[in-house]
């Protein structure tokens, strides 16, 4: 604070807002990339990656209107399948209401600036902080059910799309009005800006005015949802003190009956309470770095606590179901990180001295006062290509899964492929079964040295005809029976072949023929 009131009389007064937000664009990249490390640390630990889908049934969209038919992976298994021809003109027609109804938000908007604009003119010097304030409740207000006619299988499934669609109305009402402010009312509304203090002094009111209100519905978030709660209980014990009974202390899982639901619309607008204030934190907080940064904390920080008490206190156990990531809200993020680049670069453009900016170039200045557009155009490509880069070259030497995690996942390979399948590339026996005459059986063992306890392939006895044990020897050529070991091999055929001449007897591997020998003996059978 001090170092910027020093430069506010110099050249370089803007310079701090200018750093302030390469940072800012920079951490936020990096920030992004941390939080995928993360959660693909977390995903894999948890065992979310490898979760087979016949364990755990997803709950089906009960809006879903089709029949079970043959899946397209294994036609044995029936599976709901929505109508091709409902799901494509749900899609025509869910697109025609979110265009309709976004053209609705920017009017609305538009009107409600206007209102603020002409109350200003009239002498009402509230009427900004007024517009604000509405503003701010009108961002609160919008549903979407147009993703009932998309006719998707799972629950899962259509609550992602209702909160993709309910994402993009918000951000059109959410961000509108700011847009409109930091980059068209300067020119189309000049004695707009000017009633209202300059259009960065109507940001700055306008920012906080909207996290405090986000402030305010965080706490909200946490008391609703236990008075409702409380006062199910409450009407509860009056009905029984009317009936003459005495009310009795809950059971847990009565609490749990009477708890609100946590679904999918509450998940969207928890999402939405951390999305929206990062999303002004990364747009705007340029206009005022120190205010914003503290108020955008204590906004974050009060909804990440309120919705980890509300899962754990306020509302029923959710049902569990497998994911491996935030699902959509992955992509909204991904959108920031474009978007906070193209708006930052404007804002220092267009509400900052773009001439006193170029100090350090003479003649870049020069030029920039003689044709403004065309320097400030080229300035724009120019940053925003040069963060674009860095996002690039960040992407391509640090990857979104850590090498730890890398080498962990290939050991867990082949884990599975030793447990599952019983092979590998380097650990494959080949096994081969024949059948063996009685002579060339006695042959065989006469010239096998016995296997002794202690020898990698010495397996304990699985027979013992006549008093005499028997074992299966096996090789990776072969299986024969070998002789035991205190006897000859002439007393091993003996033994082994009954009086009467039988068919030929075919080698059966043991339960554990399929592991090779880590020192294989010599090959038998040949």
């Amino acid at each position: 604070m001090a170092f910027q009131v020093a430069l506010s009389e110099t050249d370089f007064a803007d310079l701090p807002q200018v750093l302030y937000s390469c940072v800012l664009i920079m951490w936020f990249m990096c920030f992004a990339k941390y939080w995928r490390r993360k959660q693909a640390i977390y995903s894999n630990m948890w065992g979310m990656e490898f979760m087979d889908n016949d364990e755990i049934k997803e709950p089906v969209n009960p809006r879903f209107q089709g029949r079970l038919s043959p899946s397209p992976l294994d036609e044995s298994k029936l599976v709901l399948r929505p109508d091709k021809r409902k799901r494509f003109f749900g899609a025509i027609v869910s697109v025609a209401v979110q265009a309709s109804f976004m053209a609705l938000i920017i009017t609305a908007v538009s009107l409600n600036q206007y209102y603020a604009a002409v109350s200003d003119a009239r002498g009402n010097t509230t009427a900004f902080q007024l517009a604000a304030v509405l503003l701010t409740v009108q961002i609160k207000v919008g549903r979407d059910h147009t993703a009932d006619l998309e006719q998707k299988v799972t629950l899962q499934a259509y609550d992602q799309s209702k909160a993709r669609k309910i994402f993009m109305m918000k951000f059109v009402n959410t961000f509108y009005s700011f847009f409109y402010i930091a980059f068209f009312e300067q020119v189309l509304d000049p004695k707009g800006c000017a009633q209202g203090g300059g259009c960065k002094s109507l940001l700055k009111t306008n920012l906080y005015i909207v996290y405090l209100t986000y402030i305010t519905f965080g706490v909200l978030d946490v008391v609703l949802p236990v008075a409702t709660f409380k006062v199910r209980v409450w009407m509860e014990a009056r009905a029984m003190r009317k009936t003459g009974k005495v009310p009795v202390s809950l059971s847990l899982l009565e609490e749990q009956a009477k708890m609100n639901v946590y679904d999918g619309d509450e998940c969207t607008a928890d999402y939405l309470q951390i999305a929206l204030p990062m999303y002004f934190f990364v747009l705007f907080s340029m206009v005022s770095p120190l205010f914003i940064v503290g108020l955008a904390t204590v906004a974050l920080a009060t909804q990440l606590r309120a919705d980890a008490w509300k899962l754990l206190v306020a509302y029923r156990r959710a049902f569990p179901f497998p994911s491996d990531g935030i699902g959509i809200w992955d992509d909204i993020v991904t959108f920031l990180e474009f978007l906070g680049v193209a708006v930052n670069v404007l804002l220092m453009l267009n509400q900052l001295d773009f001439v006193r900016l170029l100090v350090l170039c003479p003649i870049f200045q020069e030029e920039a006062r003689q044709r403004p557009m065309i320097m400030k155009s080229l300035s724009f490509f120019v940053l925003l290509a040069a963060f674009i880069l860095f996002r690039m070259l960040l992407n391509m030497y640090v990857s979104d899964e850590p090498a730890e995690l890398k080498l962990r996942k290939a050991q867990q390979e082949l884990q599975r492929v030793r447990l599952f399948q019983q092979q590998t590339a380097e650990d494959k026996a080949s096994i081969e079964l024949r059948a063996i005459g009685t002579n060339q059986a006695c042959k065989t063992a006469e010239a096998a040295r016995p296997l002794l306890p202690g020898d990698p392939m010495f397996e304990e006895p699985m027979v013992e005809p006549h008093g005499q044990p028997t074992a299966l020897t096996r090789s990776n050529e072969g299986l024969s029976p070998a002789p035991p070991a205190t006897g000859a091999g002439s007393l091993a055929c003996a033994s082994i072949i009954p009086p009467r001449a039988p068919p030929p007897a075919a080698a059966v591997p043991s339960l554990s023929s399929a592991r090779a020998a880590p020192s294989p003996a010599p090959p038998l059978g040949k």
